[in-house]
C-alpha cells in the first residue's frame, strides 16, 4: 500500500498546545527585536513580519494557520540569532548599518525569499542552509553515486517521480550503466526492491498514526514532498548533511514555488549529522514537542561501521526514551537478507556488488547482523523493543505485484521500534 492521493483521516493535533508554543516563541522573538538598535534596518522589517504572524493566531485558530505562524517565527528567530552574532563580532558594524545598501538592508529587501514561503507555501529552510556560500552549487558533488543510482531506480516507473529534478534520472542511469554494466531487465528487477522499500516505509508510518515525521539522511528521496502533499495536517522534517541539504532544499523550494498547491502539510529542510546527539535535538525543535513523531531512516544503517552503528543506536535510544510515544521506522539488512539478494539473480548480484563497491565500504563482509535474531538482540541491549515489522514481499503482494523480481525481496522487512517499557 503506497500513499494515496487523498489525505489520511486522523484526530487533529492539539491546536491550543501549538498556540501556546507559538506565543512563547513570539514573545521571545519580540524581546530580541526590541533589543535591536532603533537604527537597525532589520528591526522594522522583522517587527512587521512578527506582527503579521501574530495576527493569524488566536485560541480557536485553525491548525494550518498556527503551523504556518510557527514556521514564520522560527525563521525570524534564526535571522535574529544570526544577526546578533554578527553584530557582536563585526567591529565595523556601525558603518555598515548606516550605509543605505548594507548587508542587512539588502537582505531586508528579500522577505519573499524567506518568510513568505514559510507562511504561504508551508515550506521552510533552515537559515544556515539558505544563506550558505554554497547555495548556488548545482553539481551535487556531496551526494554519493549510490544515492543517485537508488534515486533513478526508485523513480524508474515514474510512480515516485513527483519532482523529476529530485530523482536525478540521467545522472543515476549513467552511473549505473557505467559502473555496473546493467541492462533494462536488470534495472527493472533492482527497481522493484527500492520502490517496495519506499512504499513499505510509507505503510509503516501510516500504521503508526503519527502526523509528524523526521527523516534522517533523506538524501534525494521524494518522500517528504510526497507526504506533505498527501497528508495536509502533517509536519515533515527532511534532514541530511548540510552540504547535501543545501542543494536539495533549493530544488524543493523551486518546485514548490512553481506549484499552485496550497493544501499540503508543512515541509522543513535542515542540515544535521545523524551521528550527532545535538543535531538530533536540533531537528526536533522544528516539531510539536507534545505530539508523537516517527523517526525515519532508509538505506542508512547498512553503510555504518560498527562504531558508527553503536553511536547511532545510542542516540536513537536516548531520543525515544525522551519521547516514549514516538517510534523509529527503519530497514535493518542482515547477512541472510544480503545472501538472499545475491543468490536471487546473477545479473542483479553483480550490479549490487559493484554499487556497494562505490561506497568504499565493505558492506557485505562487515555486516554485524547475521539474522533477524541478532537485530532483536542488539535492540534489547539498547533498551529498545520492536513494535511491528512489515515484510517487503507482503507489501509488494498487496499491490498485486507478481513479476519475476519478487524473489529479490526475500525475507527483508521494515522495522518499527520504540523505547522499551
Amino acid at each position: 500500500m503506497s500513499l494515496q492521493n487523498d489525505s489520511v483521516e486522523s484526530g487533529p493535533m492539539n491546536s491550543l498546545t501549538l498556540v501556546n508554543q507559538f506565543r512563547k516563541q513570539s514573545d521571545r522573538a519580540r524581546q530580541r527585536i526590541d533589543g535591536l538598535s532603533l537604527t537597525d534596518p532589520l528591526r522594522t522589517w522583522l517587527g512587521c513580519e512578527l506582527d503579521s504572524a501574530e495576527q493569524g493566531v488566536s485560541d480557536d485558530a485553525e491548525l494550518d494557520s498556527v503551523n504556518g505562524a510557527i514556521r514564520a517565527v522560527r525563521q525570524i528567530e534564526h535571522l535574529l540569532i544570526e544577526h546578533c552574532v554578527r553584530l557582536r563580532n563585526d567591529t565595523s558594524q556601525e558603518t555598515n548599518l548606516a550605509a543605505p545598501e548594507s548587508y542587512f538592508s539588502m537582505r531586508a529587501k528579500l522577505p519573499a525569499d524567506v518568510l513568505d514561503i514559510a507562511k504561504q507555501k508551508r515550506f521552510s529552510i533552515e537559515l544556515n542552509l539558505l544563506f550558505s556560500d554554497d547555495w548556488d552549487n548545482d553539481t551535487f558533488d556531496p551526494v554519493s553515486p549510490t544515492a543517485k543510482i537508488v534515486g533513478y531506480l526508485r523513480s524508474r516507473d515514474r510512480s515516485l517521480q513527483i519532482a523529476s529534478e529530485l530523482a536525478m534520472d540521467q545522472e543515476g542511469r549513467r552511473l549505473l550503466r557505467e559502473h555496473c554494466e546493467s541492462d533494462e531487465a536488470t534495472e527493472h528487477r533492482m527497481a522493484v526492491l527500492f520502490q517496495t522499500r519506499h512504499h513499505c516505509i510509507n505503510a509503516a508510518i501510516m500504521e503508526s498514526g503519527v502526523r509528524q515525521v523526521v527523516e534522517l539522511a533523506s538524501g534525494i528521496s521524494p518522500r517528504g514532498l510526497q507526504w506533505a502533499r498527501n497528508v495536509p495536517e502533517s509536519i515533515y522534517i527532511e534532514s541530511d548533511l548540510p552540504a547535501l541539504m543545501i542543494h536539495k532544499s533549493k530544488l524543493l523550494r523551486n518546485h514548490i514555488l512553481a506549484s499552485d498547491e496550497v493544501n499540503h502539510g508543512i515541509l522543513h529542510c535542515c542540515g544535521v549529522d545523524a551521528l550527532c546527539t545535538d543535531g538530533l535535538d536540533q531537528v526536533l525543535s522544528s516539531i510539536d514537542p507534545d505530539s508523537p513523531f516517527a523517526l525515519i531512516s532508509e538505506g542508512l544503517l547498512l553503510y555504518f561501521s560498527a562504531e558508527e552503528l553503536n553511536a547511532f543506536l545510542d542516540n536513537v535510544a536516548g531520543l525515544l526514551r525522551r519521547h516514549p510515544k514516538s517510534v523509529w521506522i527503519t530497514d535493518f539488512v542482515t547477512q541472510a537478507n544480503l545472501q538472499e539478494l545475491l543468490r536471487s539473480d546473477p545479473g542483479v548480484a553483480g550490479a549490487v556488488r559493484r554499487v556497494f563497491s562505490l561506497t568504499g565500504r565493505e558492506v557485505v563482509g562487515k555486516n554485524p547482523f547475521v539474522s533477524d535474531a541478532c537485530v532483536r538482540s542488539l535492540l534489547t541491549e539498547k533498551n529498545l523493543s520492536v513494535c511491528s515489522t512489515i515484510a517487503l514481499s507482503e507489501q509488494a503482494s498487496r499491490g498485486d505485484r507478481q513479476d519475476d523480481a519478487m524473489g529479490l525481496l526475500g525475507s527483508r522487512k521494515i522495522w518499527t521500534v520504540k523505547a522499551a517499557d
